[in-house]
């Protein structure tokens, strides 16, 4: 380590939320490194006083204010709370960016897993497009967000009470969103996934 400097390590869970995006990381309001899904990066940076956080589109993390000094490793965590049964309403958190994406001190000790058993590209592959996106395009996030958006749109935007309008309107967002929106959703997933394998695959053979 250079004279002054200081190591940041940030390690990121694995969850099913963001998996196959990055977290940008900001020091001192730059942006200087991503992080991926379950990764963990070495950050290097002068001694002294340090603004930090990690963002995704227009979600970011609270901010940590850490002061360190010569030769100091800070550990820190990231991820995000949409876990279990809070992914079904995951449209709401992006509301919450605070609770969509976090930013956290690692305790001493703490070990950062797979929490949600969430599945490699080979494994994914074995299942198949077509299972995959009926599994993860329209019932995980098809069916969830029409239902949602129905809610939303009857009792928030219309403020209309009548069941037969809400019902109407459900089977419409259920179309639009199911079908069409989670259709389209697993298949690009599908594919940022592969894409990624196959960038990895050619970072390793350079």
């Amino acid at each position: 380590m250079d004279k002054n400097m200081s190591n940041i390590i940030i390690f990121r869970t694995s969850q099913r939320i963001n998996s196959m995006r990055e977290y940008a990381i900001y020091v001192d309001e730059q942006k200087i490194n991503t992080i991926g899904n379950g990764e963990q990066k070495k950050i290097q940076v002068p001694q002294g006083k340090h603004e930090i956080y990690i963002k995704i589109d227009w979600c970011k993390s609270k901010k940590l204010n850490v002061n360190l000094i010569d030769g100091q490793e800070l550990k820190l965590k990231c991820g995000s709370e949409i876990i279990g049964l809070k992914q079904v309403f995951a449209l709401f958190y992006l509301f919450f960016p605070h609770k969509w994406v976090y930013l956290d001190y690692l305790s001493e000790g703490e070990v950062i897993c797979n929490n949600e058993n969430v599945k490699s590209w080979s494994e994914i592959k074995k299942i198949g497009i077509t299972k995959y996106i009926l599994k993860y395009g329209i019932i995980r996030w098809g069916i969830p967000t029409g239902i949602i958006c129905s809610v939303f749109m009857q009792f928030i935007i219309y403020k209309s009470h009548s069941v037969i309008d809400f019902l109407i309107s459900t089977v419409i967002f259920l179309l639009l969103f199911s079908l069409l929106g989670g259709s389209l959703f697993g298949f690009i997933m599908w594919e940022i996934l592969k894409k990624r394998t196959i960038n990895s695959r050619k970072e390793n053979d350079v």
